[in-house]
């Protein structure tokens, strides 16, 4: 379904996804029909019709423009779904639509991020706002920005919640907007948007440890990566406890490697190094040691070679596995990767000091081992337990210890 909404099948055919999923067309139809009720094609024209409604609606993008980007060969076949699916044409979908951001916006495209409720944006966005990558990231005035790259083009986008309309309000700035079925893809995964909190409510709600904290806060997401490449980077970076402090690094990274930008937002400077840059960049003039210079031109001529995907497909074993080799990544740091690049819903960061110590019922801070104990019971859900203890400890005020500055993981990445 992740190859499906980037646009697997928009050039491609049912054929070609099989082989990238490594199973056979047949197979691949008969799981769609059994699990979903309807085939890959369809699947993939329904999602591209939607996502055509939203930005007729929420644009002003030209009716053409809309159809090349939602992966319609011909505008004919584009006219012909879209009045299949909601009744009319495109232009009347257009002369009918009502929101105030599309007429604002000549400059942008505005799409809307529906989410599943109950939605924590509160906690969400706290949680990014503790943790930006200088030059690329900026939260302010309970909005998301940074800078982005999708197929060689370089923009922004301003992600902010409309809780009165179930959904976050994602404003995309790119000189085209060819790859956003991408962008929409990518911030779906940053910020969690398609878990079904309910569910996970029920099961972490029969512990008594996390009941109260658990039903009070049932919107709780766990954030993930718009690049899980630059959270990896970030986490070995923070593996440098001596010489510099770690946010110090990662800004001259940027400044020194990433793709310079100019955008109407101040803070926005630079794009992340891409793994290209960084597999071949000489970093000892920043700063790090040998050790974790050496481990990011590792991680990133890994990441080249697809020996370590970032991009959601295929379990996370192996590639963890290869960064504790060619990385020299700590357990905790792995976990924080494992969280947010990889998307793993039963990643525990069970080395991080807050999260040991914010453990209710216990009058000192628990152990790693007792701490994966405690959390064999929040399987398959254990990210969002150790999400709820993090926000709990948030709450009450708690602050890392003077011993703990670097501490990694939830608490200090």
């Amino acid at each position: 379904m992740k190859l499906i909404s980037e646009g697997a099948l928009n050039d491609g055919n049912v054929e070609q996804l099989s082989e990238r999923l490594g199973i056979g067309s047949r197979h691949l139809r008969r799981l769609f029909k059994q699990h979903l009720g309807a085939s890959p094609l369809k699947i993939a024209r329904s999602q591209r019709v939607q996502f055509a409604g939203n930005l007729i609606a929420n644009s002003p993008m030209p009716i053409r423009e809309i159809a090349s980007c939602a992966g319609f060969a011909s505008t004919r076949h584009f006219n012909h779904s879209v009045k299949a699916a909601f009744g009319d044409s495109p232009r009347a979908l257009r002369r009918l639509r009502t929101s105030p951001l599309a007429a604002e916006s000549r400059d942008a495209v505005i799409v809307y991020l529906p989410y599943r409720r109950p939605f924590d944006w509160a906690s969400l966005i706290r949680f990014l706002a503790e943790r930006p990558t200088p030059g690329v990231e900026r939260v302010e005035d309970d909005s998301y920005s940074r800078t982005v790259e999708v197929e060689g083009l370089v923009g922004m986008i301003q992600v902010r919640d409309q809780p009165e309309r179930g959904c976050l309000a994602m404003r995309v700035r790119l000189p085209r907007y060819d790859g956003l079925m991408q962008i929409v893809q990518r911030a779906t995964r940053l910020f969690d948007l398609e878990t079904d909190t309910l569910q996970i409510v029920r099961h972490l709600s029969r512990d008594p440890s996390l009941a109260d904290m658990v039903i009070t806060h049932p919107g709780l997401r766990v954030p993930g990566a718009w690049d899980g490449f630059e959270i990896a980077v970030r986490a070995v970076l923070g593996q440098q406890l001596t010489v510099v402090d770690p946010p110090a690094l990662v800004g001259r990274l940027v400044r020194t490697f990433g793709r310079a930008v100019e955008l109407p937002l101040a803070g926005l400077s630079h794009v992340f190094p891409s793994p290209s840059t960084l597999a071949v960049a000489d970093l000892s003039a920043l700063g790090m040691s040998r050790r974790i210079a050496d481990a990011i031109g590792n991680l990133a001529r890994a990441s080249l070679a697809r020996k370590i995907r970032f991009d959601g497909y295929g379990g996370p074993e192996g590639s963890l596995a290869l960064l504790r080799r060619l990385a020299g990544m700590n357990e905790a740091r792995l976990s924080y990767v494992a969280m947010r690049s990889f998307g793993d819903p039963n990643a525990v960061p069970h080395c991080d000091r807050g999260i040991c110590r914010s453990l209710p019922g216990r009058g000192r801070a628990a152990s790693p081992q007792q701490l994966l104990s405690v959390f064999q019971n929040f399987q398959p859900w254990r990210a969002y337990a150790a999400m709820q203890l993090w926000s709990h400890a948030r709450r009450q005020g708690s602050k890392p210890r003077s011993g703990d500055r670097h501490s990694p993981g939830m608490g200090m990445e």
